[in-house]
């Protein structure tokens, strides 16, 4: 289960799967159908791309950040949200302890908007 801090609300949610490391898919227990399932994108970081990768390596590192983040989200799973959505309407979401590990492993890096660097040599 997946906890998600909301105004000071506590909802549960199940995991459905992460696209890469900083995009996933939940289903909120106890929320209407429309309401239910939700993609969460996390903030103040950003992970190699799996679909999009541009060189092996992109694509090897971004498995890694998956994996991680998967795992994080099975064993711990605290997230926080302010409701507020991303331009690709995804709710977005912050989990600091997921940030820093991504960030300390080299899976991720610190992202507050604007261009993105690459993850290719």
């Amino acid at each position: 289960m997946v906890s998600v801090v909301f105004s000071g609300v506590l909802y549960t949610a199940v995991l459905l799967g992460c696209y890469d490391g900083d995009t996933c898919t939940l289903s909120f227990q106890e929320a209407p159908p429309f309401l239910a399932t939700q993609k969460v994108r996390f903030v103040d970081f950003d992970t190699p791309e799996l679909g999009s990768a541009k060189c092996v390596s992109e694509r090897k590192l971004a498995e890694k950040a998956r994996k991680l983040t998967q795992e994080f989200l099975e064993k711990q799973g605290l997230l926080y949200t302010d409701g507020k959505r991303g331009k690709y309407g995804r709710l977005l979401v912050s989990a600091p302890d997921l940030r820093d590990t991504l960030i300390s492993k080299k899976l991720a890096r610190a992202y507050s908007g604007g261009k993105r660097s690459g993850w290719c040599d």
